[in-house]
């Protein structure tokens, strides 16, 4: 539920950019069951599901969440932090999808590696490798890959 990250440079990912700056950004669209029972109540306010805040019975602790809650709201309707917001969420589901290609391409370049160590020709690797892959990669990609390895 919580993440902690860096600035990295969008071409060069090995150059950070050293702003002395820590966000931490907790997302409450998780699986709550997993959620640290400390966290649940944050949970609960970002959702807006303040009815299940009853339970507190502190008055101290009570008053902290309304402000938090105040907090939250405030945030959400501000349009340059919302679209902040937004932004950051479109970087990382690119990321994740980038991740995600890196490691179907290695799946891909290690298939071709042991195919080559079993001894299978290229000519049968390749046919082999279309039908696994076609929903990822195009038959040029794969060859190229081939070639690569």
């Amino acid at each position: 539920m919580k993440r902690w990250y860096r600035s990295l440079g969008v071409v060069d990912r090995t150059d950070e950019l050293n702003d002395g700056k820590e966000e931490i950004i907790i997302n409450s669209k998780g699986d709550l069951a997993s959620a640290p029972y400390n966290l649940v109540p944050l949970v609960n306010l970002m959702e807006d599901w303040y009815d299940q805040l009853d339970h507190l019975a502190d008055e101290t602790q009570q008053r902290i969440y309304d402000k938090i809650r105040r907090k939250i709201t405030h945030i959400n309707a501000d349009p340059v932090r919302r679209d902040k917001i937004m932004g950051f969420e479109t970087k990382m589901a690119e990321e994740r999808e980038y991740g995600k290609e890196q490691e179907r391409k290695n799946g891909v370049r290690k298939a071709i590696s042991i195919s080559r160590h079993l001894g299978m020709p290229d000519s049968k690797i390749l046919p082999a490798l279309v039908d696994e892959y076609q929903k990822s990669f195009t038959k040029a990609e794969l060859e190229q890959m081939m070639k690569e390895v």
